[in-house]
Parts: C-alpha cells; sequence; structure tokens
C-alpha cells in the first residue's frame, strides 16, 4: 500500500497539476481559479485526499490482490507475466508524469482526463499487485506491536520480557548513591512487595513534591533487593538525569 500510494498519488497530483480546472475544483470551496497559478493552495487539500484514496483503496481490495497473485502462480509463465505487469506499470507511470512534455493535453477535455484518471488507477493497482508478487510481507509478524490492537505485545517488546501488570502501591523512598555504573535500581524486599514488582519490571521514580509535574524524574529497571526498607539505591548517572536533590524524598511506582 505505501507503494502503490507513493506512484499512484504522485500520478494523480500531477494530474491534478495538468488539468486543475477539472480535478482540483471540486475542492476549491469558491476560490478562483489564477490561470497562471491554479490553485497554489488549496491544491494541497486535493492532493491529501487522492493519496488517502489511493491508500485505503489498495488497503481494502488486499485479499483481492492475493488472491490474484496466487493465481498467477500457478501458471508456468508467472514470472514473466509479472514481469510483463510491472514494465507497464512503469510504463504508464512515465505517461502520466510526463504527458505534458510530449502530449498537447486538452485541459478542458472531459474524455482526456476520465482515460488519465483510469490509468492513473490502474497504475496503483499494477504496482500493488507488483509489490505483493516479489515482496515477501508476512503481516502478522511485520505489524505486530504496531497496532491498537496488538499493544499488550508491543509493551512486552519494549520491555524485553514478560509485561507484569499487577496493579501495586506507589510508595515514598529516601534515595542514596550505589558505587559502580549498573542501571538498575535497587529497592528493599519488602518495598518490592507493596509495589506488587519483580526484578527486571520498569519503574519510574520522580521528586515527590508536586510543583515540578515530573521534571525530576527517570525511569529506570528494578535490580536485586536489599533490607533497608524505605530506601532506593540509584547510580550517580540516574541522579544526574534526574537532577535530584539530596534528602529530599521521591515517590516510585511500578509500570509494567
Amino acid at each position: 500500500a505505501v507503494i502503490s500510494t507513493f506512484l499512484g498519488g504522485v500520478a494523480l497530483m500531477i494530474l491534478g497539476a495538468n488539468y486543475p480546472g477539472l480535478i482540483i475544483a471540486p475542492f476549491d470551496h469558491g476560490i478562483e481559479m489564477n490561470p497562471s497559478h491554479p490553485y497554489s493552495y488549496i491544491r494541497a487539500l486535493y492532493n491529501l485526499f487522492v493519496c488517502a484514496f489511493v491508500a485505503v483503496g489498495i488497503t481494502v481490495t488486499t485479499a483481492y490482490q492475493d488472491k490474484f497473485v496466487d493465481w498467477i502462480k500457478l501458471k508456468e509463465n508467472h514470472k514473466t507475466i509479472m514481469y510483463i505487469l510491472a514494465a507497464a506499470a512503469a510504463i504508464i507511470f512515465v505517461l502520466l508524469v510526463f504527458s505534458s512534455s510530449f502530449l498537447e493535453l486538452h485541459t478542458e477535455s472531459y474524455p482526456e482526463i476520465i482515460v488519465m484518471l483510469l490509468f492513473a488507477l490502474v497504475l496503483s493497482y499494477l504496482v500493488a499487485l507488483t509489490v505483493t508478487y516479489f515482496v515477501h510481507y508476512d503481516a502478522e509478524a511485520q505489524t505486530t506491536g504496531l497496532t491498537a490492537w496488538s499493544i499488550a505485545k508491543a509493551k512486552e517488546i519494549f520491555k524485553g520480557r514478560k509485561v507484569n501488570e499487577r496493579e501495586g502501591e506507589v510508595i515514598k523512598v529516601n534515595w542514596k548513591i550505589k558505587p559502580g555504573d549498573e542501571e538498575t535500581i535497587n529497592f528493599s524486599k519488602n518495598d518490592m512487595e507493596k509495589m506488587l514488582a519483580e526484578i527486571g519490571d520498569l519503574v519510574y521514580i520522580c521528586d515527590a513534591r508536586k510543583r515540578f509535574g515530573g521534571l525530576k524524574s527517570v525511569h529506570a529497571v528494578y535490580g536485586e533487593t536489599h533490607d533497608e526498607d524505605g530506601i532506593v539505591y540509584i547510580s550517580d548517572e540516574h541522579k544526574k538525569q534526574a537532577q535530584f536533590v539530596e534528602d529530599r524524598m521521591l515517590i516510585a511506582e511500578k509500570e509494567m
């Protein structure tokens, strides 16, 4: 859909530039067309519409494209057929994009613009078929975590392990600097139990003063536990990033 939208959209945008009086006029909202600079502003609305039209059209017909390509693959000369379709798409694209260079355009001719628009739509579909044939695409593998209905998987990918969705307490702790550059932060065993957190989970800590609105904060990973309740051990790098202030308490909340 992306490549089809790009090539088909470009072709339709070029047609809009060549035939503004017929194609872009329905979008002009009463704006008078200046023949020397036809629709220099409202053309953007037309461009947006045609690209969205191609994208939606190609997306909703994906199943038909797959069936057609599968049918072609049953032919002995399926590669030859697809090369011919790809060549046809390339020729149509060149003809549409450079039509004003080697053709005398009749900008008020309805039959001419209808033919041009049909060529642009055929181009979009040929590109979609060609891409479907030549490009291996696994919808489940390549979109998991990128869509709203796979948000749980996205969180797991981001975290790098199984997500802990248990809702624990938000606690207040004092902080101390620990030696070394270890990126994890360390809470007591009891504090971890209050937050229902496990080693490797993600944690958010911030200055407890509400007026900062979370500006003095840092995201980190839970490390090994200790026995000092109410104390969190952070690295010097965490302190610098969050700009924590000595003797000021922090709020800690498990993220996932």
